[in-house]
């Protein structure tokens, strides 16, 4: 492979679907570094080292269960609240186990989903439903669908690619 293809500032170059400088929480599932760069992104490094692709490092690799408010638009007491709601709960439940699917090209990114769903799903409703009750229901559920996935690369802005 010739060259760096990596960013200097990765999440400047992430096209976003959502409006310029906001921030929000989202709930992550993480994994070890090793095991990522050695089962996930060496396998897929032809795919996601590409032009107008940013990869993911090992380091910076999650699997996303929720999307969650608006960072500026929290209290320090509804975080506090919500993570204690999560954390109780957390201490409640089974260990999960989720296995990734093969690579897929998505909108704004190439993703893993999280299979089967039904196995993070009690992880997937507890922080939604510590969300709703920390911020009063204030915000939706995104996805409204429970939907686990991982990024591998995302979509660059203004870099030619054959990507969708």
């Amino acid at each position: 492979m010739k060259g760096n293809l990596a960013a200097k500032d990765f999440f400047s170059t992430v096209i976003h679907r959502w409006p310029e400088g906001r921030r929000d929480y989202h709930w992550h599932l993480l994994a070890a570094p090793e095991w990522v760069k050695e089962t996930l992104f060496e396998p897929y490094r032809e795919l996601t080292h590409r032009p107008g692709l940013a990869p993911v490092q090992p380091d910076n690799f999650h699997i996303t269960l929720l999307h969650g408010p608006p960072v500026e638009e929290m209290s320090e007491q509804e975080l506090a609240d919500m993570v204690n709601q999560v954390r109780t709960s957390c201490a409640k439940i089974a260990p999960v186990e989720l296995t990734l699917g093969r690579a897929a090209v998505g909108t704004v990114a190439i993703e893993c989903a999280g299979q089967p769903g039904t196995a993070s799903r009690p992880l997937g409703k507890l922080t939604s439903d510590a969300t709703a009750k920390a911020t009063g229901g204030r915000f939706p559920t995104i996805p409204a669908d429970h939907y686990p996935h991982a990024i591998l690369a995302y979509r660059q802005w203004g870099k030619q690619s054959g990507f969708r």
